[in-house]
């Protein structure tokens, strides 16, 4: 003797609804993708990029340690070559960032010590 469990339409009216809901905010969040910081990827997390294979990768790493870190997509166009304004749009939409550093804070001059009186 066998014992079935019936689920009554409500139960799967709004499992469906749980499933749509998902979905749909799920898709106004964007595609889901991991993003790549430029001035920390290594080779392997810059070829993950869409148009960034093992010479464009050699030439941002290059470049990388050659003068530093990227300030700014603008900057990252001007120092590799190869990355124009079309490239780097399409590489930002595979998810390609860039985490500029702050500068450091000047270094203030010592404060003037109080005049003998």
């Amino acid at each position: 003797m066998s014992t079935a469990v019936v689920a009554s339409p409500d139960v799967f009216r709004l499992a469906r609804a749980a499933l749509v809901g998902l979905g749909l905010s799920l898709l106004a969040s964007g595609p889901l993708m991991a993003r790549v910081d430029l001035n920390t990827a290594s080779q392997s997390q810059l070829e993950s990029i869409r148009g960034i294979g093992p010479s464009m990768s050699k030439r941002i790493l290059d470049e990388r340690k050659r003068n530093g870190p990227f300030v700014s997509p603008q900057d990252f166009a001007r120092r590799v070559a190869g990355v124009g304004p079309k490239k780097l749009k399409s590489f930002q939409d595979a998810g390609l960032i860039i985490v500029a550093k702050p500068l450091p804070e000047p270094k203030r001059p010592a404060e003037a010590k109080a005049t003998a009186q």
